[in-house]
């Protein structure tokens, strides 16, 4: 399979909210993420300093990664002016290699910000990590 990564676009919205529904679908979400959510929270939300799109070969979106600026009383406990990932990718394109990818470009726009560090935010659970990026 042939991944492009590539900065998501507004017409990008309804390939990334199917990728949140089918995480929702397998329980791996509990948040609602119809279209005009995805717009104003990942692709033009005002703290956001990058959204990058994984798609196969035909333009389906198979994941995204967004890096948003910490401010302060954000919802991720992080501190201000580090940066806070989010990454999700459709639960038919797991373990393939694709958030590998997508943190590579994540990490790039990290370097060209002002974060100091960023927060990988995983839900369900799962335990965080923490990513000193060096300018």
């Amino acid at each position: 399979m042939q991944i492009t990564y590539r900065p998501a676009e507004l017409s990008d919205a309804a390939g990334i909210s199917a990728v949140l529904e089918a995480l929702r679908r397998a329980g791996k979400r509990h948040k609602a993420g119809d279209a005009a959510f995805v717009r104003t929270h990942y692709i033009r939300h005002p703290d956001q300093l990058a959204c990058t799109v994984a798609t196969d070969e035909t333009g389906v979106v198979l994941g995204f990664q967004s890096l948003k600026r910490a401010v302060p009383g954000n919802p991720y406990g992080a501190p201000v002016g580090w940066g806070v990932i989010g990454t999700h990718i459709h639960p038919s394109a797991a373990r393939c290699g694709i958030g590998r990818g997508l943190f590579a470009f994540t990490t790039a726009a990290a370097r060209h910000s002002i974060c100091r560090a960023a927060k990988p935010q995983t839900g369900s659970g799962r335990p965080s990590a923490i990513v000193s990026i060096a300018k």
